[in-house]
């Protein structure tokens, strides 16, 4: 209470302590928040002692996604606590994916989907567009790549006009399906070439092949052609990369473009 009996001379000490505000953390978009204590989506709030200075970071989680800015702290995703405060990462999807974001014209943009992502290749910066079936067959990694960066040399190294797609899908069989926007006409030389073990799992079969049973097709993107091609894959078989593990890993090229 703040009372003392005064019998002799007497010493009385009050005490301050700091208080503590939660600083909340989230996202618009598909992202990631961190920091110091703060790991969101999952734990998107913590305290800090008043006049702390918290730091965040924010990471795109999917390709297509790029982080714009941040609302309620600097430019940095720094801030001071000085009160309840609400930081937000702000992720916006690729504004240059043909067709409005819709690459492979199902009227649905590629952003929001996990079967579809459409990036731009190695070779020119032209799009492709990656499309599983079924819709659960969820794309897990993809990536764009070069066929001179595989550790075997291919004749065809220069005949790749978009390059090559490395992409890992996290299902057992899926329909497999890749729009090249770069390309326009079709061709009685298209083949799909695929880098990898012939025995899936088993390195020391590492080789280039071709894919066969392959249909290719033009079909019409936002009002232009594009050349696609669709194939099924099936865990730990030709076209694998890996043995049974509930992955399909699957680096391939499109060649013969006349």
């Amino acid at each position: 209470t703040g009372q003392v009996l005064i019998l002799q001379d007497t010493s009385c000490t009050a005490e301050f302590t700091l208080k503590s505000y939660p600083l909340t953390a989230n996202f618009l978009g598909r992202g990631r928040v961190t920091g110091p204590g703060i790991d969101c989506p999952g734990q998107c709030t913590a305290s800090y002692l008043y006049g702390t200075t918290v730091t965040l970071k924010a990471q795109a989680t999917r390709k297509m996604w790029d982080f714009s800015g941040w609302r309620g702290c600097d430019s940095q995703g720094n801030i001071q606590i000085t009160k309840d405060v609400l930081c937000q990462a702000v992720f916006t999807p690729d504004p240059n994916i043909p067709n409005a974001g819709d690459g492979n014209g199902d009227g649905l943009k590629d952003a929001y989907q996990d079967h579809v992502v459409s990036l731009p290749d190695k070779v020119t910066g032209t799009y492709l567009t990656l499309e599983t079936q079924p819709a659960t067959c969820v794309i897990s990694d993809i990536y764009p790549d070069l066929p001179e960066t595989q550790t075997i040399k291919l004749d065809h190294t220069k005949k790749f006009p978009q390059g090559m797609l490395y992409f890992d899908i996290a299902c057992p069989q899926a329909q497999v399906s890749v729009y090249y926007h770069g390309m326009s006409k079709l061709s009685r030389n298209l083949k799909f070439y695929k880098f990898g073990p012939k025995i899936p799992g088993d390195l020391t079969t590492l080789a280039w092949y071709q894919l066969s049973n392959i249909k290719y097709e033009l079909v019409t993107i936002g009002g232009k052609p594009v050349v696609k091609g669709t194939y099924t894959l099936t865990d730990g078989e030709l076209g694998d990369s890996t043995g049974v593990d509930g992955h399909i890993i699957d680096p391939i090229g499109l060649t013969g473009v006349e």
